[in-house]
């Protein structure tokens, strides 16, 4: 299949075809997190989570920051948080070599599968 692009706004497209698993039927509790997924190269991608989300209950998607102690929000590509609070697809933009993590807030969220790719 052949995509035609705007020449102004090329398509930016990933050289790894790696999918990044960051949660596989997993609860998260407000103010839990995963365990962080080390060295994920910089790039666009499509945040997948899935899961029961009940009682309000959100899941934000974090990076460490280059202090390497203090995890951050990450955001969408319009600037606004990569914060769900339902399952669905989520485009996101991550710096180089970039440690992720999942942070549960408000509720338990269970049945969580999630990953990047």
């Amino acid at each position: 299949m052949k995509v035609q692009s705007d020449p102004d706004h090329p398509l930016i497209t990933r050289a790894d075809p790696t999918v990044y698993q960051l949660a596989t039927n997993q609860s998260l509790a407000s103010g839990a997190n995963t365990s962080a997924v080390d060295g994920v190269p910089g790039a666009s991608y499509l945040w997948d989570v899935q899961g029961s989300f009940a009682g309000g209950s959100t899941v934000s998607l974090q990076y460490l920051k280059s202090d390497g102690a203090t995890w951050a929000i990450a955001t969408k590509p319009d600037g606004t948080p990569a914060t769900v609070s339902a399952s669905g697809i989520v485009g996101v933009v991550l710096g180089g070599n970039a440690s992720v993590r999942l942070l549960g807030a408000v509720a338990t969220t269970t049945n969580l599968y999630s990953s990047l790719s």
